[in-house]
């Protein structure tokens, strides 16, 4: 029997995307949306936590940010079991807890 639908909006997905976007000295959310192809005020209410999105936009949010959606997600994993006090988000590659350099790539290149 398939698990039942969350009726509460991805706080901590939208939170792991806000935490990305910040680490970039002047990717603002306008600039994050357009390169992501979506509207401004979609990607305002992914990182408030105020919507769901689906996959094909969070993918297209994490190559905007230039992040593995494996990053983005365990990101998101970290935050939402942090708030539940279960574990704290671990330190990223760069030590920052991104794994992102400041050129805005993603630090060690792909994953074999």
């Amino acid at each position: 029997m398939p698990k039942p639908r969350s009726t509460e909006p991805q706080k901590a997905l939208g939170q792991a995307i806000r935490l990305l976007r910040e680490r970039h000295e002047h990717l603002t959310p306008k600039r994050l949306a357009k390169r992501a192809g979506i509207q401004v005020k979609t990607l305002e209410n992914i990182e408030a936590g105020e919507v769901d999105t689906t996959w094909n936009t969070t993918s297209w949010i994490a190559e905007a940010l230039g992040v593995p959606m494996k990053e983005l997600t365990e990101l998101e994993e970290a935050i939402r079991l942090d708030e539940k006090g279960e574990v704290r988000p671990a330190e990223g590659r760069d030590g920052e807890g991104n794994g992102i350099d400041d050129a805005g790539s993603s630090a060690g290149g792909d994953d074999p």
